[in-house]
């Protein structure tokens, strides 16, 4: 089983990979509507140990927003799952993506900003997020 520096080195060079399509997408929903696309949490379980998994999000958009995830983000494997979220505040709109991966039982995540909006704090590091 990977270590959980393997498994962050791993969704982070994944990340890495994605965030230029994110953007993109992100990009393409503002301009077409005003504002970020928000995506629902993309695993009903989140991948553990470094195993790879297929979001199991399907259709499902949230309630106030019909877009759900884009097709092509549906057929990969990922370790890890990941969710959208927007905001709209005083400092400008934006995005965040959040990480979360299972580690020999316990939950970490990441959270990563993106967009106009100025509320760079909402990226913060991996940690571990296990309740107590």
């Amino acid at each position: 089983m990977p270590t959980l520096d393997q498994i962050k080195t791993t969704v982070n060079n994944r990340l890495a990979i994605l965030w230029p399509k994110v953007q993109a997408k992100q990009d393409a929903h503002f301009a077409a509507h005003g504002s970020y696309w928000q995506g629902l949490i993309s695993h009903g379980t989140i991948p553990a140990d470094g195993v790879e998994s297929l979001p199991t999000i399907g259709a499902k958009a949230p309630t106030d927003q019909p877009d759900p995830w884009p097709a092509q983000w549906l057929n990969d494997s990922y370790p890890m799952a990941v969710k959208f979220d927007v905001y709209n505040g005083p400092l400008g709109r934006g995005y965040v993506a959040t990480l979360y991966v299972m580690v020999v039982g316990r939950l970490f995540s990441r959270a990563v900003h993106g967009g106009d909006g100025q509320e760079t704090w909402r990226t913060h590091a991996w940690k571990d997020i296990t309740p107590p």
